[in-house]
């Protein structure tokens, strides 16, 4: 047999063979991609049908909630005499309900039912027979009234009608302030049961029956069919499914096979509540279809290239092809083993050629990608600095070398300030800007021996390693003296004073930086990397745009200083919180004009502790938010008390800090605390400082109106150690200014420097507001202050900071301080108010 009859008897089957495997795998694709549409149909109907539901049901929620929260409601609820609340308030009510069913139709059944179950009252929008009005037996009450949420959906038959519905259930635990409004605990008085239809379900599901095969029902979990919109006649029908767990299999993201009045479908199903599911269904004989066209066209592809290839062969029986093929082969052997190939040998113009001049591409590009994924396995893909697992390698080599020559070593860690304010104001585009320019500034910065961070371990050092986000390391190595570092570190921050040009405008950039040192602070490579860190977090506390050291003195204070804060969480969980009092009085009469709040801690362990201690780290923590609302809910509900005992209506000040002011809602959380406590609004002073209110003014005075509004007064706190704008002074509506003690302190003889005091008074005389003097500890001050027109004064001089109860007794026993005699008596005049004061106490 000839060589060339031969070759066909080989080379025909073995075409043949993959062309038909290729046809068949063609043929499968073609037949999985449609089978994907229809799943992807499937999945889109789910989800498109479940967040519809979701929708619904957040609506619900909030409305169910609106309804819950009527005055109205809450007055019936409260009311204990059966008479009183069908007569003159259920009428209300009703009124009410049907109101809320005319705006939302699908609300059609309203009650309130009891806490023992008995329905007290009912809203139908349609004429629904009202099959019990005892709904203590039934198992969705005893549902409700063994849950603990507070609002709860159950999807149910309704027993008034029998029609599928969603019960929204909605606990009513109200306090019945005429006992007392201080120590009485919510009590549960009823339940607000709104009933929904589910019609929106079967209206969604008819709008999606037109669609390409697939359709949408709604079922129960026992599969019976409660919502078709394509075939009305379907629903009551069960799905019969072929593994016999639909709701389980496809709740669970599985494709079922099932079949409903006899058809054969595709299943995808979702649990959208307890009993109600959303199934798409996609009939078998619609995919079939598909399938047979694609196996045809398969067929006829396969059989073609076949026959055509058949007739091809003889055509390149002269083709040397052996040659080139050992060539290609042992190029493919050597690009596999990782070696890469430049030269095949094979210089030809036909498609061997070309194919061989394909492989030593590949073999180039396939080095040139691992060079690529060595480099990004090392290097940061942002600034194409070292990363931390290069930097982690390197700083272990060093500390080898460093221990072998008996050199120091120093370690650098920087963090830029108010980096997330970039992102949030110019976006994470310039962010990644800003992140890239201080890393070539670094770069440019630190002089080849600063820093090693190796791109392999046998080339040259770079200058600086980036660990994440917006932290920086370096690695100083050679040291003579520590000192050397801190010189490092201030050409860094020199270097980054320059601003930057982000989108179009200059920005200022200030960092970090805290300092570690081997082998005096540490031994190991993780422990240097944390000393830097906690160095670098102390150096911001110190005011950012600085750096540190690391001392073991810092990480106790940084121990210390979590174990405060968690004692200061518990403090506010328990009752080592409490308020002492200082008067204000009247600096002519002596008369009692108001009582500052102080806020105190009595530590289990450390005893009284001192508010420089603690107030600072409330603030930093955020913990001076919830700690300022007890502080204003606790005086003026001693304020309260005060006057209940007999005192005189006084005006209780409590100091507002920044955080509770830039919340935005103070005077709703004002408003809330007056209204819970009873206290009058005249009562209450919300004392500020100058920096509250001038880091945004605009804002700030528009909230300060709305407290004014309101009538509570103002007070600005410290006046005098800010840098109050004149032009924003006179737009803010302050009816006091407070003398800060640090300018009361200069009064200590008639002759001494007090410009500054004289200029605050007559400043706030020209704003038509009240002027109280803080700190006055001698008579000597008082003196000054009465001759140059201050209203009032606060200091040890009248009283130091007592209990509430100290406070009492100062409130009933008349003017703490007389006025002072006219000269020449008028110098032993000024002892009369310490010899009262003492007689008081």
């Amino acid at each position: 047999m000839r060589l060339q009859a031969k070759i066909v008897l080989v080379v025909v089957p073995l075409i043949a063979l993959p062309l038909a495997a290729l046809g068949w795998v063609a043929f499968s694709q073609q037949r999985d991609s449609v089978m994907t549409d229809a799943v992807r149909q499937l999945n889109t109907l789910v989800a498109e049908a479940d967040r519809n539901f979701g929708a619904r049901l957040a609506a619900a929620r909030a409305d169910v909630a609106l309804f819950a929260n009527s005055h109205i409601l809450r007055r019936y609820l409260l009311v204990d005499d059966e008479a009183q609340r069908f007569a003159v308030l259920q009428p209300g009510l009703l009124k009410l309900f049907a109101s809320y069913q005319l705006a939302n139709p699908e609300y059609y059944e309203i009650r309130v039912v009891l806490p023992d179950g008995y329905e007290d009252t009912r809203a139908a929008a349609r004429s629904l027979p009202n099959v019990r009005d005892e709904e203590g037996g039934s198992a969705y009450f005893r549902n409700i009234a063994q849950s603990e949420a507070d609002l709860l959906f159950q999807v149910l038959r309704n027993p008034d009608n029998g029609e599928p519905a969603l019960m929204i259930s909605h606990r009513i635990a109200l306090v019945d302030m005429s006992v007392d409004p201080v120590l009485a605990k919510p009590k549960l008085r009823g339940y607000l049961l709104v009933t929904m239809a589910l019609e929106f379900l079967r209206g969604h599901a008819r709008n999606v029956a037109d669609s390409d095969g697939a359709r949408l029902l709604f079922a129960d979990s026992s599969g019976r069919v409660l919502f078709d919109g394509s075939n009305p006649n379907h629903e009551g029908t069960t799905i019969q499914t072929v593994p016999g767990e639909l709701l389980v299999s496809a709740d669970a993201g599985s494709l079922v096979q099932g079949q409903l009045d006899g058809e054969p479908f595709l299943l995808r199903g979702r649990r959208l509540h307890d009993d109600l599911h959303v199934v798409a269904i996609y009939p078998q004989s619609d995919l079939l279809s598909s399938t047979r066209r694609i196996a045809k066209v398969a067929l006829a592809l396969i059989v073609g290239s076949i026959l055509l290839t058949g007739a091809l062969i003889y055509g390149c029986l002269r083709s040397l092809v052996l040659r080139p093929l050992a060539q290609l082969g042992e190029a493919a052997h050597e690009v596999g083993s990782g070696r890469p190939v430049t030269d095949i040998g094979i210089r030809r113009r036909d498609e061997i050629g070309q194919l061989a001049a394909s492989f030593e591409e590949m073999s180039q590009s396939l080095q040139n990608s691992h060079d690529q994924i060595a480099f990004l396995a090392h290097h940061d893909s942002l600034t194409g600095l070292p990363n931390r697992r290069l930097f982690t390698q390197i700083l272990e080599r060093a500390l080898v070398n460093a221990r072998r020559d008996g050199k120091m070593l120093a370690l650098l860690f920087m963090d830029l300030d108010d980096f997330k304010h970039v992102n949030d104001s110019m976006g994470h585009q310039a962010g990644d800007q800003l992140l890239r320019e201080i890393g070539a500034r670094l770069s440019d910065t630190l002089r080849p021996s600063d820093c090693v961070a190796l791109n392999e371990p046998q080339e040259r050092s770079s200058s600086v390693a980036r660990l994440g986000g917006d932290e920086f390391i370096v690695l100083m190595h050679g040291l003579e003296r520590a000192l050397d570092a801190a010189s490092v570190a201030r050409r860094i921050l020199d270097k980054l004073a320059s601003p930057i040009v982000l989108n179009g405008n200059p920005h200022k950039v200030n960092a970090s930086l805290g300092i570690t040192i081997f082998p005096d602070d540490a031994a190991t490579a993780d422990e240097l990397i944390k000393n830097a860190d906690i160095a670098m977090y102390h150096a911001k506390e110190r005011g950012k745009d600085h750096y540190q050291f690391y001392t073991q003195a810092l990480n106790t204070a940084l121990i210390k200083r979590i174990e405060m804060e968690a004692a200061l969480r518990l403090a506010l969980a328990g009752d080592e919180l409490l308020l002492e009092y200082q008067p204000q009085v009247h600096a002519a009469t002596g008369e009692v004009i108001g009582i500052e709040a102080l806020l105190r801690w009595r530590h289990p362990e450390l005893g009284m502790v001192a508010p420089n201690d603690f107030i600072p780290l409330a603030e930093e923590t955020g913990l001076i938010v919830p700690i300022g609302e007890w502080v204003l809910r606790e005086a003026c509900r001693q304020c309260k008390a005060w006057q209940a005992n007999g005192a005189k209506p006084v005006i209780v000040a409590v100091n507002i800090s920044a955080r509770q002011f830039a919340g935005g809602d103070l005077d709703r959380v004002v408003q809330d605390v007056l209204q819970e406590t009873g206290l009058s609004q005249e009562c209450l002073d919300i004392e500020l400082t100058e920096s509250c209110v001038m880091k945004e003014p605009d804002e700030a005075i528009e909230i300060l109106m709305r407290l004014k509004n309101m009538g509570i007064r103002i007070s600005m706190d410290d006046f005098g150690t800010g840098y109050s704008s004149l032009s924003i002074l006179s737009r803010l509506p302050v009816d006091c200014l407070k003398i800060d003690k640090s300018f009361v302190d200069e009064i200590r003889a008639p002759g001494d420097d007090s410009a500054i005091t004289v200029a605050i008074i007559s400043m706030a005389k020209s704003l038509g507001a009240t002027v109280i003097a803080e700190g006055v500890e001698d008579v000597s001050q008082l003196a000054f202050l009465q001759a140059h027109g201050c209203d009032a004064i606060q200091g040890y001089l009248v009283s130091r900071p007592a209990s509430a109860d100290e406070i009492q007794r100062l409130l009933l026993c008349g003017p703490l301080i007389p006025p002072l005699p006219e000269e020449p008596v008028r110098r032993a005049a000024l002892q009369s108010p310490i010899r009262q004061l003492e007689a008081v106490r």
